[in-house]
């Protein structure tokens, strides 16, 4: 597509408010949810959908969905996006929650996570450090599976604001939460607000959309997702919320963006990023082509496989499985998903109504092609399949 000067339509960045902001890519009539869970094809097919136009703005550096619309997101009880069924990222999790430990001292002290989900990660966190946790989100629902007698949190159905400033604290993060929010310098005001007077540190991560760009990660482009941030545009949205960056680095494999900062008084002086911006704006020129051709390539390889008669299955029913059925428009060629997360097993795709399978239905499926959405879990994945001998070719969707 032709990428289009958004100021012609008035609207700005929601992060430095500029008007100099690009379109450049765009996904129409997706899914507004990719993690919902249904109990038959057909509503599973019949979701709301919304359009996807992505702007990247010059000054800052930051992407965002410019036709957004907050009032179509509705996370209810059937909600589910849990990752904690796999080893990588267990590992992973786990990793994280010693780093924070050790970097903040978290020894017998207080944490709260904003937007803690269904609390898995605070629960390792207090458990390594022997800490007290309290974790916000109203979306949280009660599971027995999820209940852990020997680790002190309390979990409060309610948003994260200064109204909770009382709730001292030794550090206050959230994970995969502000990609979400419809007003991202709002809601980290409201975390300085709440903890500016004990000067304490935040910890933030997010999807890194350098990786998208420079990975070609198009399937995790979902309309949950209203911002996409980069490095420079995460950094500004600190400082312009008053907090002083200590650290920005990558996480799982670059997948992530980690920052960590505290909370100063006045505004702290802006970073000037305009060459970073630039090489940038280049992945942004190319993105939409690559994409173009990306698609092509898997569309010929699927119809092919159709024609051969091969049997080919796709494994994770997470945000990418999702948008690549979706992007592509699969259907009835691949009935079936792998999933190992138990929740999701005899629920149905969103949008494209895929029945969800355990890991166990590739012994009776026997597949040829295992399609997996994310080369981080290649390994595990290969060592599942050897497990169950199974002999498929293993190809890898980003």
């Amino acid at each position: 597509m032709t990428i289009t000067p958004q100021h012609e339509n008035g609207l700005q960045c929601p992060v430095c408010h500029d008007t100099d902001v690009d379109i450049f890519f765009e996904i129409i009539d997706a899914p507004v949810h990719c993690n919902l869970l249904w109990d038959s094809k057909e509503d599973a097919l019949n979701v709301p959908r919304g359009d996807i136009h992505l702007g990247f703005c010059n000054k800052c550096g930051h992407v965002y969905n410019t036709t957004f619309d907050p009032g179509k997101i509705n996370y209810d009880q059937q909600y589910e996006n849990a990752l904690y069924f796999s080893n990588v990222f267990r590992d992973y999790a786990a990793n994280l929650a010693n780093y924070l430990v050790d970097r903040f001292d978290l020894h017998g002290k207080n944490v709260i996570d904003v937007g803690c989900g269904q609390g898995h990660f605070l629960s390792m966190l207090c458990h390594i450090g022997s800490n007290k946790g309290t974790g916000f989100d109203p979306g949280y629902r009660e599971l027995a599976s999820d209940s852990d007698a020997k680790v002190d949190i309390h979990i409060i159905k309610d948003f994260y604001s200064d109204k909770y400033k009382d709730y001292e604290a030794d550090l206050v993060y959230s994970r995969q939460v502000l990609e979400h929010v419809p007003e991202p310098k709002i809601f980290i005001k409201s975390i300085h607000d709440a903890v500016c007077t004990h000067k304490t540190p935040v910890f933030i991560e997010v999807p890194n959309m350098r990786f998208t760009l420079q990975d070609l990660a198009v399937w995790d482009i979902i309309y949950e997702h209203y911002s996409y941030f980069t490095r420079e545009s995460l950094t500004y949205l600190f400082q312009q919320g008053q907090f002083e960056t200590q650290k920005i680095y990558d996480l799982y494999d670059g997948q992530f963006l980690g920052i960590e900062a505290i909370p100063v008084n006045g505004a702290s002086v802006e970073t000037k990023n305009e060459q970073n911006i630039s090489e940038i704006k280049r992945y942004v020129r190319v993105f939409n082509r690559r994409f173009l051709n990306k698609k092509r390539y898997w569309l010929k390889s699927i119809r092919q496989w159709v024609k051969e008669g091969q049997s080919f299955i796709l494994w994770g029913s997470g945000s990418k499985g999702v948008m690549f059925l979706n992007d592509l428009n699969i259907h009835d060629e691949m009935p079936y998903i792998i999933d190992i997360n138990p929740r999701k097993q005899g629920k149905y795709v969103v949008g494209t109504g895929q029945k969800i399978m355990p890991e166990s239905f590739l012994q009776e499926f026997k597949p040829e092609k295992i399609i997996i959405m994310n080369r981080i879990y290649k390994d595990e994945i290969q060592q599942s399949l050897k497990k169950m001998n199974i002999k498929a070719e293993v190809l890898t969707a980003t």
